[in-house]
């Protein structure tokens, strides 16, 4: 059984796909541990603290930090928690950083990684969000980040997007994209993506080329609107933008041009396709995160022990967060 798995980087894994987690699964040693100090027959040091703090409106928040290093050299630290409060805001997230110091003595492999998964009211509706980050690099000098957020509510709006970028020896990746779902009761939705290329073809020479687009749709008619464009190490460019006006009844206008004088403009009759439904709605992604579900939310009798008892925490947990209590609420899985 591993200790924490925030002594490994992080894997590159994107916005979540709606498969079931609603399975089980092995925790890691260090969740189990009592808060103390000790070694594990490995070598592996750790040392565990744990803490409550407590805000308006009912707002409690208990958290764990778990600290070390392991035989071969790994620094790393773990920060896991759950929050409630009385209006039925559930949360759960976790932070873990790590780092390898090399032979030398010197730093070479780096990493961190943020879950947060709650629910809460917005607007008096009720919705899941949950968001991610993570970073990572090593001393060959290759490094990757990504960001990804979504949220569900209950009346059928669905925001969805992420954000990542890589770098391998000379060349640079970057990838962007969006999803909006408006709902209630309508088939609107905005989808766009960005995503270009960089690489150095020689000191401050570089070499990029990319593409992007966006679409909105509703009730059967809507465009799409991209670009595709290259910038060469010379300094010479090209840009082609193109468009479509899907006009419903299957008429289709399409419009273009490009900086080497392309230039079209036709009406053509073709089928209309456009995916209206998101991965997964409101109530799927409450299923799909049954320990934010089972956040227990605490009565006012439990908080008023606690502030009798003063049973506060010394230390800050790791994440920075507010002891207040947040305006929207949610949750995090087995993280």
């Amino acid at each position: 059984m591993d200790l924490t798995s925030a002594a490994a980087p992080p894997q590159q894994e994107g916005v979540a796909q709606g498969d079931d987690e609603t399975e089980e699964k092995t925790k890691p040693l260090g969740r189990l541990l009592e808060d103390g100090t000790g070694a594990l027959p490995d070598g592996t040091t750790w040392t565990k603290t744990s803490g409550t703090e407590m805000g308006a409106n009912g707002y409690m928040k208990t958290w764990h930090l778990l600290s070390g290093q392991t035989a071969d050299g790994v620094v790393f630290e773990d920060c896991w928690w759950e929050a409630s409060d009385w209006a039925g805001y559930k949360e759960l997230g976790a932070t873990k950083t790590g780092y390898r110091i090399g032979t030398q003595g010197s730093v070479t492999d780096r990493w961190n990684e943020t879950w947060r998964e709650f629910m809460a009211m917005e607007n008096h509706v009720p919705m899941v969000e949950r968001s991610a980050h993570k970073v990572a690099s090593n001393a060959s000098g290759e490094a990757w980040e990504e960001k990804w957020n979504e949220k569900y509510r209950a009346d059928g709006q669905v925001n969805r997007q992420a954000d990542k970028w890589g770098k391998k020896g000379e060349d640079v990746w970057h990838a962007r994209w969006g999803e909006d779902y408006t709902g209630k009761g309508t088939d609107h939705c905005v989808k766009w993506t960005d995503q270009w290329n960089e690489k150095e073809i020689s000191p401050g020479v570089w070499q990029r080329w990319g593409d992007k687009w966006e679409e909105h749709f509703h009730a059967g008619k809507g465009e799409k609107r991209g670009e595709t464009w290259s910038q060469a190490p010379d300094g010479g460019s090209y840009n082609k933008w193109w468009g479509e006006d899907h006009l419903g009844h299957g008429q289709v206008r399409k419009t273009g041009h490009s900086t080497s004088g392309e230039h079209w403009d036709v009406v053509e009759h073709m089928d209309t396709y456009y995916n209206p439904l998101p991965n997964m709605d409101y109530q799927q992604a409450v299923h799909h995160s049954p320990n934010l579900r089972n956040v227990k939310v605490r009565s006012r009798e439990t908080l008023r022990e606690h502030k009798k008892n003063d049973h506060k925490s010394h230390r800050q947990p790791q994440d920075g967060g507010s002891t207040s209590s947040p305006t929207i609420s949610g949750g995090l899985e087995d993280f």
